[in-house]
C-alpha cells in the first residue's frame, strides 16, 4: 500500500528535521525541500544540463518550444531551465543568449550531475519535473514528452516515467532498468534487451524498478520528498537511487514507448566512460532492498 507522505506536511520529525533534511545529513545532499509551497496546479518543468555542444542546444531548443506549444493548446504551462555548466563555444552562448518564451538559463554551475540538478529544481513550481539530457532528440519526436506527462497522470500511484530509448540504428537503448540476481553480483544493474531490435508499440506502458535518468518525469513533489538526487554519487546511479528511494515508499515506476525516441548515448560522456565507486555505493545501499523485488 502507498505511503502517504506530502511535502505539504509540515509536521516536524522527532528529531526536530523534516525526512527530506535528514536525508540531507545522511547523505551529504545540499538539497534541501523548497520552503514555500510547490504549486499544485498542473504544469511541467523541463530541466536540461549543458556545455558546449550547439548542434544539440539547437535541437533541444527547437524541440522545447514544439514541446511547449503542444501543452499550452492542452492548457497545461511548460517551461525549460537550462543549466550551462561552463560554456564558452560562440554559437552556443549566442543560442543561449536567444529571448525563447518559457525558457530560463542558469549561468555559473560546476557540473556535478545530482547537485546541479537539485539547485536547478530549487527554481520549479510546477508539479511535474522532467530530467532530460541534451542529447535525446525531443526535436524528432515532441509528443513524446506531453504523452509521458498524460501517463505519470493517470495514476496516482505512478511517481516516475522514463522512456523507451532507441540509438540511431533504430535498435534498444533504454526499455527500463533491471537488477541481476546471482550471489556474486545480486542487484547489480542493467539495460535489458540494449542494442537489440525494438518493435515500438507507442502508448504501451509497463512497469519496472527504475528507469534511465536521460529522460525521468517525476512528481515534483515526491522528488522533493525523498530527497531528490543523492549528490554521494559522482556519475552514476544517481538516477536508479532515485528510483528505488520512490519505490520503497510503495510507488511505481512507468516505463513508456512514445515512439522513436533517439538518445545519442554518451554524446556528452567518454565512451566506455565508468565508475566503480559510484556502483559499489549504489550495491552497498541497495543489493538488499533489489534482493527482494
Amino acid at each position: 500500500m502507498k505511503l502517504n507522505f506530502s511535502l505539504l506536511d509540515s509536521r516536524i520529525g522527532i528529531y526536530g528535521t523534516t525526512n527530506s533534511q535528514r536525508s540531507a545529513v545522511v547523505t551529504g545532499n545540499t538539497f534541501t525541500a523548497p520552503t514555500t509551497e510547490l504549486k499544485n496546479a498542473a504544469g511541467i518543468t523541463i530541466i536540461i544540463l549543458n556545455l558546449n555542444k550547439p548542434n544539440l542546444v539547437r535541437g533541444f531548443i527547437d524541440g522545447f518550444q514544439k514541446v511547449r506549444a503542444t501543452f499550452l493548446d492542452a492548457g497545461v504551462p511548460c517551461e525549460l531551465i537550462i543549466g550551462d555548466t561552463g560554456s564558452t563555444v560562440p554559437e552556443t552562448v549566442k543560442l543561449l543568449s536567444n529571448s525563447v518564451g518559457g525558457m530560463t538559463v542558469e549561468y555559473g554551475m560546476k557540473y556535478q550531475f545530482s547537485r546541479c540538478n537539485n539547485d536547478l529544481f530549487q527554481k520549479v513550481r510546477t508539479n511535474t519535473v522532467l530530467f532530460l539530457n541534451n542529447d535525446v532528440l525531443i526535436n524528432d519526436n515532441p509528443e513524446s514528452i506531453k504523452m509521458a506527462y498524460d501517463l505519470l497522470h493517470s495514476n496516482e500511484n505512478t511517481a516516475a516515467v522514463s522512456a523507451v530509448l532507441h540509438f540511431e540504428n533504430g535498435t534498444l537503448q533504454h526499455g527500463g532498468i533491471d537488477f541481476l540476481h546471482i550471489p556474486s553480483h545480486e542487484g547489480f544493474c542493467y539495460h535489458p534487451g540494449a542494442q537489440q531490435p525494438w518493435e515500438s508499440q507507442p502508448g504501451r506502458s509497463f512497469p519496472m524498478a527504475a528507469g534511465t535518468g536521460a529522460f525521468l518525469m517525476v512528481r515534483s513533489e515526491l522528488f522533493a520528498q525523498v530527497g531528490g538526487f543523492d549528490e554521494a554519487y559522482q556519475a552514476e546511479c544517481q538516477d536508479v537511487d532515485l528510483c528505488l528511494k520512490l519505490k520503497r515508499l510503495g510507488y511505481d515506476i512507468q516505463i513508456g514507448d512514445f515512439g522513436r525516441l533517439v538518445h545519442l548515448e554518451n554524446a556528452t560522456r567518454l565512451t566506455g566512460e565508468e565508475n566503480w565507486e559510484d556502483r559499489s555505493l549504489y550495491m552497498r545501499r541497495w543489493s538488499g532492498f533489489v534482493s527482494t523485488l
